[in-house]
């Protein structure tokens, strides 16, 4: 049979092999199946958007910081290799952020932002992300007012350059506390 992506560049993943045989009965192949099977390790899988992950050396600071707030885990929630179930919480406020300084100029392809496991998810919505150059002058590249178990912002049809993603719960929406998991941010860079 024929691959139905010959009309279009999208990827496929399946969480087990069950579901894998399923997809190529139908003419879909898998093109990842993660070693652990749930929704965070299969996203990862896909979600390089065309670039290398570059928030892996990046820096973090957020707008607050709140009484469950552990900023010695604040590098886990910028790479793909560890995972922890407590991250970066603000204080309670109308415009919470977290600020990613990458080492230098980049082109951005994407972003993976995913919520903390498990509680409270929905104070993260809704969520936006904005690009900078020089960390004053922002450019929105997303809003979404849906809870997901992931954002994927794919910019690899249209890169960006920036130095600086901030993510955070549109302004003044409400008083709350804002907290994910991770903000996984994949391009090229250019220094």
């Amino acid at each position: 049979g024929r691959d139905i992506r010959e009309i279009g560049n999208t990827k496929i993943s399946a969480i087990g092999s069950a579901t894998k045989d399923a997809l190529n009965l139908h003419g879909l192949k898998v093109d990842y199946m993660p070693e652990i099977f749930d929704g965070h390790h299969m996203a990862e899988g896909l979600a390089d958007f065309g670039g290398k992950i570059l928030s892996d050396k990046a820096m973090m600071k957020i707008s607050t910081s709140g009484g469950f707030d552990y900023p010695n885990v604040y590098p886990f929630c910028l790479d793909t290799t560890r995972d922890v179930d407590r991250t970066f919480h603000t204080d309670n406020e109308t415009s919470p952020w977290a600020i990613v300084t990458l080492p230098g100029m980049s082109e951005i392809t994407g972003i993976l932002v995913a919520p903390n496991r498990g509680y409270y998810r929905d104070r993260n919505v809704p969520i936006m992300v904005w690009v900078s150059e020089n960390g004053t002058d922002w450019t929105e590249v997303f809003t979404s007012a849906k809870l997901e178990p992931e954002w994927r912002i794919d910019l690899s049809s249209a890169p960006v350059k920036a130095k600086y993603v901030k993510v955070g719960r549109v302004p003044e929406f409400k008083k709350d506390c804002f907290h994910l998991g991770k903000i996984l941010i994949y391009g090229k860079p250019l220094y």
